[in-house]
């Protein structure tokens, strides 16, 4: 026997083991978790980048005094027996307001429309008085869904301006009452 023939059947075994590490089911087994968990890790970044929270505020005592003045006007229309109601007619883009319980109504008022996620999209609209209690504005943009509603006076009669809030889902009801937010 040559010695040849003796050595080809291990130079062919040895090429054979020599596959790809790709082909290699433990190469996947080792590498899959890691890759999983890089790519896992590069969404969650992405997410908490492109959703960052609003910043806190860095002077406390002007937050401060800006929350006693939301009592304030609330408490001064709790005193007034002011009240509104606010109706949003989606096909003509429209809003009314109606104010009830003031001896003097303001030429115009101020209704400002806060999305509960996206502050992006809230919306501040002047509201020209139409007559005597009845005020009205067009829409820039469409809106729907659910809405914090706040009025108040575009320019005070007195030194101080009282404020109504409410909550206007779009996709249930057109029609809300404001009312001011501590009762």
């Amino acid at each position: 026997m040559n010695d040849d023939a003796l050595h080809e059947p291990l130079i062919n075994r040895s090429s054979d083991s020599k596959k790809s590490p790709w082909r290699e089911p433990w190469f996947w087994f080792v590498l899959g978790p890691l890759l999983l968990t890089i790519a896992t890790s590069s969404v969650f970044v992405y997410i908490a980048v492109s959703g960052a929270d609003q910043r806190v505020v860095d002077d406390y005592y002007s937050a401060g005094k800006a929350i006693n003045h939301r009592f304030e006007a609330d408490k001064l229309a709790i005193a007034l027996g002011v009240g509104a109601v606010v109706r949003v007619d989606k096909i003509t883009q429209e809003v009314f307001v109606e104010l009830s319980g003031l001896p003097n109504y303001p030429g115009e008022l101020i209704l400002y429309f806060s999305h509960p996620v996206k502050s992006s999209e809230d919306t501040t609209l002047p509201l020209k008085q139409i007559n005597t209690n009845r005020y009205r504005a067009d829409l820039s943009k469409i809106i729907n869904g659910r809405w914090y509603l706040q009025l108040s006076p575009q320019e005070a009669i007195t030194e101080k301006k009282w404020r109504l809030v409410g909550e206007l889902d779009l996709n249930k009801h057109e029609t809300i009452t404001l009312t001011p937010e501590i009762q």
